[in-house]
């Protein structure tokens, strides 16, 4: 009798804990769908193969995840405007170096040809003995704040030029 109770009370103590497992990871999945961009994992092996991309990547780039999950994570360097491809590798590397949070802003072109402007913060995942085993961050949008901005910077410009003018003017 009291085998048997032992074994049910494990048998029940297992199903609650793969319960639990199973709430937390729909949890994890429910909020990561959510987010207005991309989660991202790659393994740290020569290729930044890519073991993880969120759905947004889809809206990002106009490519599916699974066109990039096991591939190199170079496949995704591609997309990066040639002239911020460089900067955006050291700023990771230099970061994962001192095992610190990376951020880095640069131009990716999506499939249809679209250059957008992205954020990117991530960090290197390290084992206990120190040795950087995958980097994982997230990546979003950030297009229309970067239009907004250099507008607002074009109006101020006109603005200025405007009262040069104006005390010119005046001064005459």
């Amino acid at each position: 009798v009291v085998a048997v109770t032992l074994i049910s009370s494990d048998i029940t103590e297992r199903k609650r804990a793969e319960a639990a497992r199973e709430e937390s990871e729909r949890r994890l999945e429910t909020l990561i769908s959510n987010l207005p961009g991309v989660v991202y994992r790659c393994k740290a092996d020569a290729n930044w193969t890519v073991e993880f991309l969120s759905d947004g990547y889809a809206s990002l780039t106009g490519y599916e995840p699974s066109q990039l999950i096991g591939q190199p994570g170079t496949r995704h360097s591609e997309l990066i405007h040639p002239d911020d491809r460089q900067r955006e590798f050291d700023v990771m590397q230099e970061a994962i170096a001192q095992k610190q949070h990376y951020q880095v802003e640069y131009r990716l072109r999506s499939a249809t040809g679209q250059e957008k402007w992205v954020w990117e913060q991530g960090t290197g995942i390290f084992s206990e003995g120190g040795e950087l085993e995958a980097i994982e961050g997230f990546t979003i949008d950030i297009t229309d704040r970067k239009r907004a901005k250099e507008e607002l910077r074009k109006g101020n410009e006109r603005l200025e030029q405007r009262v040069r003018e104006r005390t010119a003017e005046l001064t005459s």
